[in-house]
């Protein structure tokens, strides 16, 4: 069997990051024997909406844009990669957020790490084809060119199931 491909091209607003969520949904609920069904929707859903968030509110600040997804279900290794790609021309570089201190009532800042926390694998490369990358929960590390061309920033998040 070949990988399951899913494209989708939503206006860069945080009612449509729904959308999103329920195709993660409906993928996993679909699939047998994903360990801990609920939680494993849970916080995949989470991580791509923080993503989302962050590409409508810091990356698009408010102009109009859209959001490029493409959702592939791997079959070997069976994982789940979320795609988002965006025409914004901010950028930003992931080394710099500061990691939050978990023990502080702040209630934004933490989308990014929380992302991290929450996929096995998560890439950023900014438009100007500067890449990112850390494995679960790990530093960010510079990478190589994650997706064709340049001149969109794009993000890979990668949950195996």
């Amino acid at each position: 069997m070949e990988a399951s491909v899913i494209e989708l091209n939503l206006p860069a607003s945080l009612q449509y990051l729904n959308v999103l969520s329920a195709c993660l949904g409906e993928i996993l609920a679909q699939l047998d024997e994903v360990p801990d069904r609920a939680q494993a929707t849970y916080n995949l859903q989470l991580a791509v909406h923080e993503i989302g968030a962050n590409i409508v509110e810091h990356a698009y600040a408010g102009a109009a844009g859209r959001i490029a997804v493409t959702l592939t279900l791997s079959v070997t290794p069976r994982r789940l990669i979320v795609e988002l790609r965006d025409d914004a021309t901010r950028t930003f570089n992931p080394v710099k957020l500061q990691e939050p201190a978990l023990d502080d009532l702040q209630t934004r800042g933490r989308g990014v790490w929380l992302t991290r926390q929450l996929t096995d694998e998560l890439v950023y490369q900014s438009r100007d084809n500067q890449c990112w990358r850390a494995e679960h929960g790990g530093a960010w590390q510079a990478c190589s060119g994650a997706a064709p061309g340049a001149g969109q920033n794009y993000w890979r998040l990668c949950k195996n199931l």
